[in-house]
């Protein structure tokens, strides 16, 4: 009678703390898609799905968009898909029957910057420059040159 108190103990104890219990899996599968500004959806393919929950599972997109997990281990997860510029992140519940899903990109956040420093060691000079005055250019010698007149100094 002891034994079998045990058992019932650890049992309760890894269903209460989200243990897996005989190993059930779920499917998840769905598409990834990016919105025009009228709201039309585009499919985007190689697109990265990323799960983490009680697994770590990856996989891409096909040339449709589209992606499936099979064998997903029941419990929480976060769901991402990234593609260049884009990103998109949402919490799925993995239960009995299948997950399906339409995941929305939009433009990922920054995470980089690039700073810029001028050193005058590898300036350049300048290019001379001089303020001059209507009264320099009424008169100046002005030509023609390939059909336009330009000023000459």
């Amino acid at each position: 009678m002891l034994i079998g108190a045990a058992t019932l103990t650890c049992l309760c104890a890894a269903m209460a703390s989200g243990t897996q219990v005989h190993g059930k899996t779920g499917k998840v599968e769905g598409a990834v898609v990016v919105r025009d500004l009228q709201g039309n959806p585009s499919s985007v393919p190689s697109a990265k799905i990323s799960l983490r929950g009680p697994a770590i599972i990856g996989t891409e997109t096909d040339e449709d968009g589209k992606f499936s997990i099979a064998s997903v281990p029941y419990g929480t997860y976060q769901i991402e898909a990234v593609a260049p510029g884009l990103a998109a992140r949402q919490t799925i519940h993995v239960g009995t029957g299948e997950v399906h899903l339409q995941l929305d990109l939009k433009l990922a956040e920054v995470s980089s910057s690039v700073v810029v420093k001028a050193d005058a060691s590898e300036g350049k000079t300048p290019a001379p420059s001089e303020t001059i005055g209507s009264n320099t250019l009424l008169h100046s010698a002005w030509r023609e040159y390939r059909g336009k007149f330009v000023l000459e100094f």
